[in-house]
């Protein structure tokens, strides 16, 4: 019976997903570019991944898919931490995703 409950989950998930997924407006994010030049002007420093690879900047790392990938930057001064969800397009071409994550120390 719960396997049954289970599949019927899945399968509803399955019929709505695709009424649900919207293309991501990749064009209109802004260039990691940017951001990376305002960070270094205000005195954040990246933090190498061991995990990237070239052409990649040092900080920013990808998973298996290659395209959604992390920059990670901290503050010297506070210790502050933040991380950008980094969007890699097919000319390797970096945009920042309207989400970070801070952690304050």
């Amino acid at each position: 019976m719960k396997t049954t409950a289970f599949l019927g989950i899945l399968g509803f998930l399955g019929a709505t997903l695709p009424v649900l997924a919207k293309p991501i407006p990749f064009q209109s994010m802004p260039l990691y570019s940017a951001y990376k030049k305002e960070l270094l002007s205000q005195g954040w420093k990246p933090v190498p991944s061991p995990y990237s690879i070239n052409p990649r900047p040092k900080e920013v790392y990808c998973g298996a898919s290659g395209s959604l990938c992390t920059a990670v930057w901290r503050d010297p001064q506070t210790g502050d931490i933040i991380e950008f969800t980094i969007w890699e397009g097919r000319n390797r071409e970096l945009r920042v995703a309207p989400a970070f994550e801070l952690k304050s120390r």
